[in-house]
């Protein structure tokens, strides 16, 4: 076969591996954790996911068995991979649509089912989905439902709405007397991790969970968020605090991460 020929065949059948190919932001926060057989990184979208092994209270006779979660919530540019055109567009002209920012004006139905594409990506072999509200709550909490002594440290340890934020944006509600350096939410992993490994789980964004609930205002049914956001008061920055929201929801203080199912139980 003549050299243009073998040239042609080689270039053809690269076509598909470059179709594959996908350029991702990178922060030091976003590195594989260095107990790196408890954590898996889904090589489409560079999700790390972490074996998390829930903190049960004296006396909880229902406890959640261990599981893999995202270690981080949803980054725009992972949300882009499912959806490019999504934008979490802006509050008050501070942008919430960088790479590494949380996906934000992100209904539940559409964290339903970037899950539901993340699945089908892998033909079925792991299925991704959203924690259950009792998952969510038991991966928050350690011995505590907050990580700080005072409220002046908070802003050490997520972001939260703060007194600067409060200022420029003329906020009304309780804020946290301090300033998280972010006037709305962070990159993500830009706070120190739980006891689980976890980044945000408080403040950032507030988490879709796949738990139904009654809408406060109607009968109809919704779905419970949880952990506040940087937008939150002070009393609904806890391990405890739940919302519930209409399906079709779409807010700037509203993210998901996602559990997987399927993955092997890291060896001790």
């Amino acid at each position: 076969m003549k050299p243009l020929n073998w040239l042609i065949l080689f270039l053809v059948g690269m076509l598909p591996i470059a179709g594959l190919v996908w350029t991702f932001q990178t922060d030091p926060h976003l590195a594989v954790p260095e107990d790196s057989k408890n954590s898996w990184t889904d090589p489409l979208t560079a999700i790390i996911f972490v074996y998390v092994n829930p903190s049960c209270e004296a006396g909880q006779n229902l406890c959640s068995p261990p599981l893999w979660m995202g270690r981080h919530e949803i980054t725009n540019q992972q949300f882009q991979r499912f959806r490019q055109s999504h934008s979490s567009r802006d509050y008050r002209n501070q942008p919430l649509d960088t790479p590494l920012q949380p996906v934000a004006y992100v209904s539940w139905e559409e964290a339903h089912a970037f899950g539901e594409w993340l699945t089908q990506q892998h033909s079925g072999r792991y299925r991704f989905r959203l924690p259950t509200s009792k998952e969510w709550q038991q991966a928050c909490e350690t011995r505590e439902t907050q990580p700080w002594e005072t409220a002046e440290q908070a802003c050490q340890w997520a972001s939260v709405s703060d007194e600067v934020a409060a200022a420029s944006f003329g906020w009304s509600h309780p804020t946290y007397p301090c300033n998280d350096n972010f006037a709305v939410s962070a990159p993500v992993g830009s706070f120190p991790v739980n006891a689980h490994n976890l980044y945000d789980l408080l403040g950032n964004l507030a988490e879709w969970t796949s738990e139904k609930a009654k809408l406060p205002t109607t009968a109809e049914q919704g779905y419970v968020t949880r952990g506040g956001s940087w937008f939150s008061p002070p009393d609904q920055i806890s391990c405890k605090f739940q919302e519930v929201f209409s399906a079709l929801t779409s807010d700037p203080r509203i993210g998901f991460r996602l559990v997987a199912e399927g993955l092997p139980t890291p060896k001790q």
